[in-house]
């Protein structure tokens, strides 16, 4: 199984126990809403195995989140509409799902992981984004409307076509010399 989509256990009110399979890519919105699973979980994000399945309660506002080291993947949608002062992604992820962030908006955000071609940042309202020592390549959009300022890692090799397309109101980016393609 590569791909679970949206809703596919929603309202069973007897699950209880799942395992996700290490083949898993795409993981889709509210997979898991209204199970005991998610019924007995905290308020905050919702891990299971090393994926981020969902958010329990309202996402507060200027909060700082920071994924957990391991997590490969993040559930559709799961930052839409949330306004954060901080999102830090660890260099373990490598699942964005569909739109993780629309309309998210977000003063900084610190990404440690390779951007695939497929991830899917669209919709962001990203205002500076670092990217850690430990990416070496850019290859999807992750630009937004919002973003100023980008600052990249030195260790980054490959800049993708389109980048940061659309980021109109980019102001500046900071690139050590590792960088040898720019799409």
């Amino acid at each position: 199984v590569t791909r679970i989509d949206d809703r596919a256990f929603y309202h069973c009110k007897s699950l209880t126990n799942f395992t996700l399979p290490q083949s898993l890519q795409i993981l889709g919105y509210n997979v898991f809403l209204d199970t005991p699973y998610y019924d007995g979980s905290n308020n905050g994000l919702l891990y299971k195995d090393n994926w981020i399945v969902g958010y329990k309660g309202d996402m507060p506002n200027d909060s700082k989140i920071t994924i957990k080291d391991g997590c490969v993947g993040v559930s559709y949608g799961i930052f839409m509409n949330a306004a954060l002062s901080e999102l830090n992604i660890p260099s373990t992820f490598r699942y964005f799902g569909t739109f993780p962030f629309w309309n998210c908006e977000c003063q900084l955000v610190n990404i440690n992981c390779n951007i695939e071609e497929n991830c899917d940042f669209s919709g962001n309202g990203f205002k500076e984004i670092i990217f850690g020592n430990k990416v070496k390549y850019i290859k999807s959009d992750v630009g937004g409307l919002s973003l100023k300022k980008v600052t990249i890692g030195s260790n980054i090799e490959i800049i993708g076509k389109e980048a940061f397309s659309d980021s109109r109101e980019l102001e500046s980016i900071k690139m050590s010399n590792s960088v040898k393609i720019i799409g």
